[in-house]
């Protein structure tokens, strides 16, 4: 570090003429060599006033004042540098102090000095002090001016591979995604290797993902996603045992509608990675869409005993428990079974909005039919039993009525022997005492001839 401070220093002073004061002068180089840029600052100022016309005494000047962050003071003191001599090197001052600033990793600071570096370069200069400008603002966090140098220098130099790294990421952090994919797709198909590599894939499969699913990009998004769907599936090849690259790819798969591609792909990892429970849920998920409720319900059930807090897993095991529900029931046992499920499903999206209160519009919506539907089996359960009710009385009138027709038989029989009874016929008799049920009749003023009858 101390060898680019006296580099700067005499790239400045060397060869110039000296101040009258020369024990002040080593007094302030001493200063600015050392880093102690507020003393030499006060000594070059003392040099300036005591020698009005010495530009390279107001050009360290300025690079003091930049070193401690005072952009503004470097400014004027640069000004009059150029006062008195208009043909003062002021490039190589800013460039030298923002080189010093960068190495320092005191980014924010490098930056005015470097662009005051980029507007005095010469040709032969010029990309490469924009670049270190562009960088610098890039780790200043100053995205939207990164972005713009990047861009600039992207055009006048063509693609270079680190560059458009960072100039990726500066745009998306200013929300050009566009911009960002551009540069990132380009970066894949120059067939960057390495950690660079991956993060790059990362970074397409995620940005994509988000952009086309984007409120932004609705008149787009089929176009969006079908690009997404292949940026996603880079990454899934890129790193199978990543579990965010795996539901990354998932959940576009879903969203571009294609729930067979989701289970046909998905299926081998979830058995080859039971830890991995989102997995599950996914495949519940597209299962349900594709109406393979009981598939769903079993990969639900995996996802729930994997992770009991996933909300969306209780939320696919409710979809699909309600689809197994009867469109008609004609008995009570039918209707009960399906109380039981409904209930079974309203729980598991309860416990899905206890999870989350974010659980979302569908779950809030599945609740309500849940509980619409349970309702409604009430109701079919009370309307069949009071006509089970009334079957049963009919029923049991019914064989009342044949029960006293056969007293009433056998009475007469037995009375007029008019035929010989059977052993059935006398046990008939009296386990139901039908000689007390026809006097019972015939207390109650029915005659014997119209009982008879």
């Amino acid at each position: 570090m101390k060898k680019t401070t006296l580099a700067i220093a005499l790239l400045l002073l060397t060869g110039l003429l000296l101040p009258a004061s020369a024990s002040t002068y080593e007094e302030a180089k001493a200063a600015f060599e050392s880093g102690d840029y507020e003393q030499a600052a006060a000594k070059f100022r003392d040099l300036t006033e005591q020698n009005p016309t010495w530009a390279p005494g107001y050009v360290t000047l300025a690079q003091c004042h930049y070193l401690m962050g005072q952009a503004k003071r470097g400014e004027e003191a640069m000004g009059l540098a150029l006062e008195v001599d208009p043909e003062t090197d002021v490039f190589a001052a800013y460039s030298g102090v923002g080189q010093l600033l960068y190495n320092k990793k005191d980014y924010a600071t490098a930056v005015p000095a470097l662009q005051r570096a980029t507007e005095s370069a010469p040709d032969t200069s010029l990309e490469q002090t924009r670049l270190k400008l562009g960088y610098a603002q890039f780790m200043a966090k100053q995205y939207d001016g990164a972005r713009v140098t990047l861009g600039e220098h992207a055009q006048q130099a063509g693609f270079d591979a680190d560059p458009s790294y960072y100039l990726a990421i500066a745009c998306q952090r200013t929300g050009d995604y566009d911009c960002a994919l551009d540069n990132l797709r380009q970066l894949d198909e120059a067939g960057v290797e390495g950690a660079r590599a991956q993060k790059i894939a990362q970074y397409l499969a995620q940005w994509s993902h988000y952009w086309a699913l984007s409120p932004r990009n609705k008149a787009r998004r089929g176009q969006l996603l079908a690009a997404a769907a292949d940026d996603t599936r880079a990454w899934f090849e890129f790193e199978r045992d990543n579990p965010e690259a795996v539901e990354t790819y998932a959940r576009t798969l879903l969203a571009a509608g294609r729930e067979s591609d989701l289970v046909d792909t998905l299926t081998p990892v979830a058995e080859a990675h039971p830890e991995q429970c989102v997995t599950h849920t996914l495949l519940a998920k597209a299962s349900n869409e594709l109406d393979r409720h009981s598939t769903a319900e079993t990969w639900a059930g995996r996802a729930i005993e994997c992770s009991p807090k996933d909300p969306d897993a209780h939320v696919e095991l409710a979809v699909a428990r309600l689809t197994r529900l009867r469109a008609e029931h004609s008995t009570v046992d039918e209707v009960q079974r399906d109380v039981e499920l409904t209930r079974n499903a309203l729980a598991s999206v309860e416990r899905a909005l206890q999870l989350d209160d974010e659980a979302g519009k569908r779950a809030t919506s599945l609740k309500s039919q849940l509980q619409s539907t349970l309702a409604r089996l009430q109701q079919a359960e009370r309307a069949i039993s009071a006509n089970d009710a009334a079957y049963d009385a009919a029923v049991a009138a019914a064989d009342l009525e044949q029960e006293a027709e056969r007293c009433r038989t056998i009475y007469w029989a037995k009375r007029d022997e008019s035929r010989d009874l059977s052993t059935d016929d006398e046990e008939f008799y009296r386990a139901r005492d039908c000689g007390r049920y026809v006097a019972r009749e015939r207390s109650e003023g029915i005659s014997d001839d119209v009982t008879q009858d």
